[in-house]
């Protein structure tokens, strides 16, 4: 049983932590733990200062710690799963939820946390279907039909893809990411007049967008209306000036004024696959010399680049 003394100090570590003051929570959790060394909230508790701090390999150790004192605690399980995951540590963090969902097999962020670290490590079908576990539980689950909406589009089924975000949209017009998987399921359905209402949608909303206003620039690119593409990869640019993609985007005039690109060259829309982290692809254009323009894709297809847009509550 908990001493008075230690109670107090978790209760003052508690409160620390919600205000934000991690090292002030650290210290109270240990000296907590000073008083009652077998106490797993305590180790929980200082698990998560940790994290907020960014010891995240201090943060694990806590979590250790307190599994270790009580293995089937659903919370520590999950928290120790979450870091893993954040550290990009998939392997990992899918054998944490899953020894999440041995303890409760129904757990909505344990099916999710299990999912998205099944899509670390590539295996999408199987993620696909975590994600659709989640749907039988909660059939308008956003968080859900965010991701297998995402991964219809990664596999190349921009039709089904647009079905999902059809479904979430109907719910939240404002939904930001659906905004951006939809222009991109248009896009990829060569929807072009479609695509840009979305993207535009999207900009209403976010003007800062660096991805939309990248997308709205490759379909104007593709239909050669190379002013407005220019524009808008400029737009781009002045919010996000190291943003290579765009970068690339915005010499259109050279090419076009060196000759590379003839009138009417059709600029075909960038491969579907999404690029391995830090890889680069290619355009392809009909009338360019050897095939291919030199530049990395611009097609930003991974989820996780999508997502650091934030998401509308």
């Amino acid at each position: 049983m908990d001493s008075d003394n230690a109670l107090a100090l978790r209760g003052r570590a508690e409160c620390h932590l919600q205000l934000g003051e991690n090292d002030l929570a650290e210290e109270s959790y240990l000296m907590a733990l000073e008083e009652e060394p077998e106490e797993k909230e305590s180790w929980r508790g200082l698990a998560l200062a940790r994290r907020a701090r960014g010891d995240l390999n201090a943060s694990f150790q806590a979590f250790n710690q307190a599994l270790r004192i009580d293995p089937q605690d659903m919370d520590t399980a999950l928290g120790r799963a979450d870091l893993l995951l954040a550290m990009g540590d998939c392997t990992s963090a899918l054998e944490s939820y899953s020894l999440a969902l041995r303890i409760d097999g129904d757990n909505l962020s344990a099916l999710h946390g299990k999912g998205r670290s099944l899509d670390g490590l590539k295996r999408r079908d199987e993620a696909l279907d975590c994600y659709r576990q989640i749907l039988e539980q909660e059939p308008d689950n956003v968080m859900a039909l965010q991701e297998i909406a995402d991964g219809l589009l990664e596999k190349g089924d921009p039709s089904q893809a647009a079905e999902v975000y059809g479904r979430i949209l109907a719910k939240d017009q404002g939904n930001t990411m659906a905004l951006l998987g939809m222009a991109r399921a248009q896009s990829d359905l060569m929807e072009s007049g479609q695509a840009l209402r979305y993207y535009g949608e999207l900009l209403k909303q976010d003007a800062n967008c660096t991805l939309a206003w990248t997308g709205r620039g490759e379909i104007l690119l593709r239909q050669n209306d190379i002013d407005p593409a220019i524009e808008s990869f400029k737009r781009a640019l002045d919010i996000e000036p190291q943003n290579q993609d765009p970068s690339w985007g915005w010499q259109m005039p050279s090419i076009r004024e060196e000759g590379w690109m003839k009138p009417g060259a059709i600029i075909r829309p960038p491969r579907r696959q999404a690029p391995a982290r830090g890889a680069t692809g290619g355009w392809e254009a009909s009338s360019v010399p050897g095939g291919s323009m030199p530049g990395p894709s611009l097609s930003l297809r991974a989820p996780s680049a999508w997502r650091q847009m934030g998401q509308k509550a």
